[in-house]
Parts: structure tokens; sequence; C-alpha cells
């Protein structure tokens, strides 16, 4: 019954985003959906701020997700290394890029949103 239940809601969940999405490029639609505005916030300075401080606390929490990886990978390299015994192999580099990627992506997206 679980089963059922995670197909289901993943069905709707998926049909809400296609609708969604189609429904988004469709004027007619769109001109029929409520407009809403946000004048109370200060003409948009409010959502600024609000954008700008959402992006420092994902950089924060991106750099705190890099160091973190970095040191515990670190740590597995150093406890291994004595006895050349891994469960795996992997690259510290490789890995913190990796991790750090969301950080860049995030950056670009947001300087090609103020272009």
């Amino acid at each position: 019954m679980r089963k059922q239940v995670q197909i289901i809601s993943s069905i709707l969940i998926l049909a809400a985003t296609v609708a969604w999405i189609a429904l988004s490029y469709m004027p007619a639609a769109a001109a029929a959906l409520p407009q809403f505005g946000f004048a109370w916030l200060g003409s948009g300075r409010a959502l600024t701020i609000l954008a700008i401080g959402s992006f420092a606390l994902f950089i924060a929490l991106q750099v705190l997700l890099v160091q973190s990886t970095a040191a515990s990978l670190r740590a597995y390299q150093a406890q291994n290394a004595a006895t050349r015994k891994t469960a795996f192999t992997f690259d510290i580099t490789l890995e913190a890029v990796l991790t750090a990627l969301p950080i860049l992506m995030m950056a670009a997206l947001s300087v090609a949103s103020f272009a």
C-alpha cells in the first residue's frame, strides 16, 4: 500500500509540474490567473534584500559543506594511509570541486539574472 501511495503521489507531482510549465507558456491561461503585487514591501527593496540575504546564506552553507567534506575525506585518507587498505579510492581535489560546484553555478545564475 505504501509503495502505491508513493507512486500515485509521484505521478501527481509530475503532472502538476508539467501542467504548471505548460500553462506558464500559454498567454491566455496566464492572463486568467490572479496578479499579485507586493507594494507594501517597499517597491521591491525588501525582496532584493531577501534575495541577497538568501544568496549569502546559501554561499555560507555551501562553504561549510565544502570544508566539512574536505576535512572528512582527509581524515579518512589519514586513517587508512597506514594500512593502505581502503574501501574505495577517490581524489580529495575532485570531491572538493564537485562539492563546490553548486556555489559556482549559483553565483553564475545570480550574475546572469542581474545582467
